[in-house]
């Protein structure tokens, strides 16, 4: 058939135009290509020898649509990207502080130990002695615009309806105002810890109540700290906020009342570390123990993270923990 179409005289014209057409088009998508990044399939270099038009346009129509999609999943991942920037930029500050001083013993002058224990805080992700060093580098030029985002985050967070974990099903809508339950674990670690270095930066207190209040609403408030698709006594849902408790503890351990830390940690290890000892103290432990996934770090490291935290508020808690859970012997030994 496309010998006969290529070779009829009566179509002559047609050929003309429909090659005309299709030059014009390759070269439009190749100049497209160059603004927009878009990947020009390969089979636009034998244009000119396809003759079956129809089938063309289908197969471009498809092309377009295909690549079309692809580049509205890009730009999704990467607005949600953007929600937990804020998160990424208080860790990008702290990471930058470990060049500070890496082989500096802890001042007892500087790092202000508990009342209660020879324990300093903070001691996970900083010192105390690396806090001048923080504010020096967050009001250099180059972190200005994140300091400002961070900040303005802040504010914003400040107003902003509170986190209610949702106990529908999975693949259920959630009410209006609710998100799911691992969802809403990680909305509290970016808030909290949003709070946490607005408060270091500026001093204000208003940050530093704000963090408590999140604390304090998600032991109080809310329903569910398992994650309602999965089983619990412990999941990812969990770990998230065990982690965000032990961060936070330690980053504001200084500035809590006795009552705030009393309260905390009977909240955080009623809902969060006796739930995690159930799960290995089970006849079958959780599978999270061995796993080669994301619920080995987030489920084991949020409950290492937070007994490192309460340890010498709670002097047993990283004992307990390291013999229910063997994966964290080497963690917690890195720590003594």
């Amino acid at each position: 058939m496309k010998i006969i179409f290529w070779r009829c005289r009566s179509f002559a014209v047609l050929r003309v135009l429909v090659s005309l057409l299709c030059s014009a088009l390759k070269s439009f998508l190749r100049s497209f290509k160059q603004r927009h990044s878009w990947k020009c399939p390969k089979y636009l270099n034998f244009i000119p020898k396809f003759a079956n038009t129809r089938r063309w346009v289908i197969l471009m129509s498809s092309a377009s649509r295909i690549d079309q999609e692809s580049h509205l999943r890009q730009v999704d991942r990467q607005r949600k990207g953007v929600k937990y920037a804020a998160v990424f930029l208080v860790i990008l500050l702290i990471a930058l502080t470990q060049t500070i001083a890496p082989t500096a013993t802890l001042n007892s002058e500087q790092t202000h130990p508990s009342p209660e224990t020879n324990i300093a805080h903070p001691r996970l992700l900083f010192s105390q002695s690396d806090l001048p060093e923080i504010k020096r580098r967050a009001s250099l030029p180059i972190f200005q615009p994140t300091v400002k985002r961070l900040l303005e985050r802040a504010e914003w967070n400040l107003t902003a309806p509170p986190i209610i974990p949702s106990i529908s099903k999975r693949g259920e809508p959630d009410p209006p105002g609710e998100d799911k339950g691992l969802q809403s674990a990680r909305l509290l670690q970016g808030r909290v810890l949003t709070y946490c270095m607005a408060f270091t930066l500026t001093g204000e207190k208003k940050y530093r109540d704000a963090a408590v209040a999140e604390l304090s609403h998600a032991i109080n408030d809310w329903r569910i700290w398992v994650d309602t698709a999965h089983q619990p006594p412990f999941d990812l849902m969990n770990g998230e906020t065990c982690m965000t408790f032990g961060l936070a503890w330690d980053w504001l351990y200084n500035d809590l009342t006795s009552d705030e830390r009393a309260q905390l940690r009977a909240g955080v290890e009623r809902r969060g570390l006796t739930a995690y000892l159930q799960s290995a103290k089970a006849d079958k432990p959780a599978f999270f123990f061995t796993a080669n996934h994301n619920w080995n770090p987030v489920c084991n490291g949020g409950a290492a993270v937070l007994a490192l935290a309460l340890e010498g508020d709670e002097p047993s808690i990283g004992r307990r923990l390291e013999d229910r859970g063997p994966c964290h012997g080497p963690l917690l030994e890195s720590f003594d």
